[in-house]
């Protein structure tokens, strides 16, 4: 496996992260819920 295979692996992970994350974050200011015992929900405040 050469370096830049390497570099690209990272990058597309690295996306693919980025994007679920910020996929979840914008499901629970929408009001899904599906993370109970998250960060995110103090970003809604306590309820």
């Amino acid at each position: 496996m050469t370096a830049t295979s390497a570099n690209t692996a990272i990058v597309v992970v690295t996306k693919a992260m980025s994007a679920i994350v910020s996929s979840c974050f914008l499901l629970e200011l929408l009001g899904f819920g599906l993370f109970e015992e998250t960060p995110f929900r103090t970003v809604r405040g306590l309820r």
